[in-house]
């Protein structure tokens, strides 16, 4: 009988055959991962993971910047500012609103004082958290100002905003079951670069042994969870800009947008709609009808402890995430997303019932 656990790290996914059976291989009713980044833009070049992506960015940055001056989202992941540092460049942060889109008077104040080359922007959640500000920064545009989008939290307004920004970088391992793999957007020289052969092979064999964990066989949890911790410590040591493995490539042609965004809607339906805990609360109040973000972010007092209290369930929540160091910028926003939200896991991997788990979970706690 297959173990259920809802969440964590991806297993290896059978990508090959899921994509031929049940009519999926019908030409009507498929996209590949490859054919919908393909769509919107040519100048797509692939690394292992974010970091990389943004790095490569950076590099093609500095060829034309008037400096190295960058303003980034005071709520964000530390991976995001390591590239910055590894560049040298100085970054500023600037606030976000209740609502998770960037405070334009705390980016006009930076852009006034610290007169940045790059401001990246984070649309949050699955949501369109940052065309907002877009009027607002299209006379700082046109003095030379380049906009750099993260989408990893939001890959589908990949297709709408491909051609707001001059690049846009998406971590896709952070969507299917593949060991690494990211992209960046805009680069219009690509280089052919190795791939990291350490981390790839370690989280590779984890997400195997944790396949067959789940089937039922006689796996130690424990040896592929510190395998996937070995993985991760490889990539966060690596100052290397690495290319994205094969493998992970070639699984990208045989992956169905179409069903993955279908079923993180349905998912993420499902969650707002059945969430009813006093305790528990959705951090987006109004959700766009067509939102299929990373995960269903959920605010709570006792964050630490409903976090315990799921994993006892089977239900692997994570936290987005600990504040950096280099964040000092400190309000009511900034102090509810880093203290209390954690993020609830709806991706494609799962459908109704584990969801109606997950919810009931949730409000029985």
């Amino acid at each position: 009988m297959r173990r259920m656990e809802i969440g964590s790290f991806y297993e290896q996914e059978d990508v090959h055959r899921k994509w031929f059976q049940d009519g999926v291989g019908n030409a009507e009713s498929k996209k590949t991962f490859l054919s919908f980044l393909n769509e919107k833009s040519i100048d797509l070049s692939f690394f292992n993971a974010g970091r990389s992506a943004l790095r490569a960015v950076l590099e093609h940055i500095e060829r034309k910047c008037r400096n190295k001056v960058c303003l980034l989202p005071a709520y964000l992941c530390n991976s995001m500012i390591l590239p910055f540092e590894l560049q040298k460049w100085d970054c500023f942060f600037y606030t976000i609103d209740e609502r998770l889109r960037p405070n334009i008077e705390s980016i006009s104040s930076l852009i006034n004082s610290v007169n940045p080359s790059v401001i990246v922007l984070l649309p949050y959640y699955g949501e369109d958290t940052v065309s907002v500000v877009n009027d607002s920064l299209a006379e700082w545009r046109n003095r030379g100002g380049i906009i750099i989008e993260d989408l990893t939290q939001s890959l589908f307004l990949y297709d709408a905003h491909s051609s707001m920004y001059d690049y846009q970088i998406i971590s896709i391992r952070k969507w299917l079951p593949i060991p690494d793999g990211a992209v960046a957007v805009g680069l219009k020289d690509r280089v052919n670069r190795s791939y990291d052969n350490d981390f790839v092979y370690l989280e590779r064999e984890a997400q195997k042994l944790k396949e067959r964990y789940l089937s039922g066989d006689d796996i130690c949890k424990d040896v592929f969870l510190k395998m996937h911790r070995q993985a991760g410590e490889i990539l966060s040591s690596s100052t290397e800009i690495y290319g994205m493995s094969i493998d992970s490539y070639n699984t990208m042609t045989v992956c169905d947008t179409i069903s993955i965004e279908n079923k993180r809607r349905r998912n993420i339906s499902i969650l707002k709609s059945s969430l009813k805990s006093e305790k528990i609360k959705p951090l987006i109040k109004d959700y766009s009808s067509l939102n299929a973000g990373i995960y269903f972010p959920v605010i709570v007092n006792n964050r630490s402890e409903l976090q315990s209290y799921c994993q006892k369930k089977n239900v692997f929540c994570p936290v987005l995430w600990p504040k950096p160091q280099a964040v000092k910028l400190s309000d009511s926003v900034l102090d509810l997303l880093y203290d209390k939200v954690l993020c609830v896991p709806c991706d494609s991997r799962y459908g109704a019932d584990e969801m109606e788990y997950v919810v009931k979970i949730l409000n029985e706690y």
